[in-house]
C-alpha cells in the first residue's frame, strides 16, 4: 500500500524547483510510490501561492 503524504505549500514549491527530499516526496506520488492527501483549503492555498507573478517565473 502506498504511503499517505501531505505536501504543503512550502514542500510542493520545493518540489518543483529542487532536487531534494521534497523533489523525491512529490516524484513519488507521480510514481504511485505514495498518495498525496489533499482537502479543498490545501488546493485554494496551493492555488494562491503557485498563481503569484514571482512563482510563475520561477517555476517557468
Amino acid at each position: 500500500m502506498p504511503t499517505l503524504i501531505v505536501l504543503d505549500t512550502n514542500i510542493l514549491v520545493s518540489a518543483m524547483i529542487g532536487t531534494g527530499y521534497s523533489h523525491q516526496a512529490l516524484a513519488a506520488c507521480f510514481k504511485a510510490q505514495a498518495v498525496p492527501l489533499i482537502g479543498a483549503n490545501l488546493l485554494a492555498e496551493y492555488e494562491a501561492i503557485l498563481y503569484r507573478p514571482e512563482r510563475i517565473s520561477i517555476l517557468s
